[in-house]
């Protein structure tokens, strides 16, 4: 069941099993936490924990200028807040970018790290690609940042035509060694 959290206003689902560290899902631009529900759904012996970023899903938006730094504290702020110590952390797409912002600042609350979709080496062109598909969505959005618009159109599937769930359902597999430990 989703809960927000009263201090900082993220909203959050939170399934804890055990005393083990949890896996934490971060979603991608234009997302919200349900993108994960089958990665959850596989992990259901797991702690996981998934949350929608700042201006998506139910998580209000409440700055106009936002940087990685207010990804990596809302973050910080949830786990801080669930008292969970480590956690494994796994992004996609904007998720990997916070990831790896996190992991920079606070690499003592890391067990492990699973970046999938993370930005490397893109031309200027591409870059200018991914910078106008992020303005043309904050312009089209009312209210949340994201909600109700189709962000479907930003995705480039891979051949097989998978969803963006099950390819990372696929590159997450071998993670599961990582977590028994």
């Amino acid at each position: 069941m989703p809960i927000t959290s009263e201090k900082f206003k993220t909203d959050y689902y939170f399934k804890k099993q055990d005393n083990r560290n949890p896996i934490v899902f971060i979603h991608g631009v234009g997302l919200k936490k349900e993108m994960w529900t089958p990665q959850i759904e596989f992990f259901k012996d797991h702690n996981v924990l998934t949350y929608d970023l700042i201006g998506h899903g139910k998580t209000p938006l409440q700055k106009t200028q936002l940087n990685f730094e207010d990804f990596t504290k809302q973050l910080l702020n949830l786990i801080d807040e669930l008292e969970v110590k480590r956690i494994h952390l796994i992004g996609f797409s904007l998720g990997s970018l916070i990831a790896r912002h996190f992991v920079v600042r606070h690499e003592n609350r890391l067990n492990s790290l699973v970046l999938h979709g993370s930005i490397y080496k893109r031309s200027p062109e591409q870059k200018r690609v991914i910078e106008n598909r992020y303005e043309l969505i904050k312009t089209a959005a009312q209210g949340s940042l994201f909600s109700g618009f189709n962000v479907s159109n930003f995705f480039l599937l891979s051949e097989s035509n998978h969803s963006p769930s099950i390819n990372i359902l696929y590159s997450l597999s071998f993670v599961i060694i990582l977590i028994n430990k």
